[in-house]
């Protein structure tokens, strides 16, 4: 609120007329705009119960702190089944990393981008100890230095839970964060998307035969975790 209402320092976004909805930009995107090379170094991070989340690491190799000068750290929680392997988060990472000047690590919860699952509880966007958890670990690995997050979608959605749940305004952790496309009513969302034909297929293609077929074969992966319970 105190930026839109700082006058001179937010201006509108534009698209391209030939990009005049969502569905053209995602094609654009995905089959024109190439994918930076990055490399991104993984770390797990362990949860009480036996779980597990991983951290993708990436540094600027020509980055030079100086001794005033702290380091700041951008989380980034990537939308639903996306991770550093794709593009939008790629050419966001190399915007931080190499203009801004800023050290990024891409937030994988429980089950995603690879990371097995080695407990049989999974992640729930209700709860926020996981990712509180995860702000502690990145905090407590680099006292010196500033953090700062993006969400992108549903990892929108996680990190303005995660804030509005967790975050003391007089002792933040993470001292600035930006919301994307952030789906905060999923029900009224789903509903309103329905109404129109091609988004009734579109949206039951995506949910229905992507999200929920690659959920069950990761489940499936790990009948040995989930049996049992």
């Amino acid at each position: 609120r105190n930026v839109l209402e700082t006058k001179g320092n937010v201006s509108a976004y534009r698209v391209p007329f030939y990009l005049s909805n969502g569905f053209l930009q995602t094609v654009f995107f995905n089959y024109f705009m190439p994918a930076p090379q990055l490399e991104f170094v993984r770390e797990y991070v362990k949860f009480n119960c036996g779980g597990q989340a991983s951290l993708d690491w990436h540094r600027s190799k020509n980055c030079s702190i100086g001794s005033e000068q702290k380091e700041i750290i951008c989380l980034i929680f990537p939308a639903l089944g996306t991770s550093c392997r794709t593009k939008y988060v790629r050419h966001l990472v190399r915007y931080l990393v190499y203009q801004a000047g800023m050290t990024c690590v891409v937030v994988n919860v429980r089950g995603t981008a690879g990371t097995c699952f080695t407990s049989h509880k999974l992640f729930d966007i209700g709860d926020s100890e996981d990712i509180r958890h995860i702000v502690h670990h990145i905090q407590s690995k680099n006292k010196e230095s500033l953090l700062v997050a993006v969400g992108a979608s549903f990892g929108s959605n996680i990190l303005v839970k995660y804030l509005c749940d967790n975050v003391d305004q007089d002792n933040s952790p993470i001292k600035a964060a930006v919301s994307i496309s952030n789906p905060f009513n999923l029900y009224e969302l789903m509903n309103r998307e329905m109404n129109w034909p091609f988004n009734h297929s579109y949206c039951r293609n995506m949910f229905e035969g992507r999200f929920l077929g690659w959920f069950k074969r990761r489940i499936s992966k790990y009948s040995d975790v989930f049996g049992p319970h």
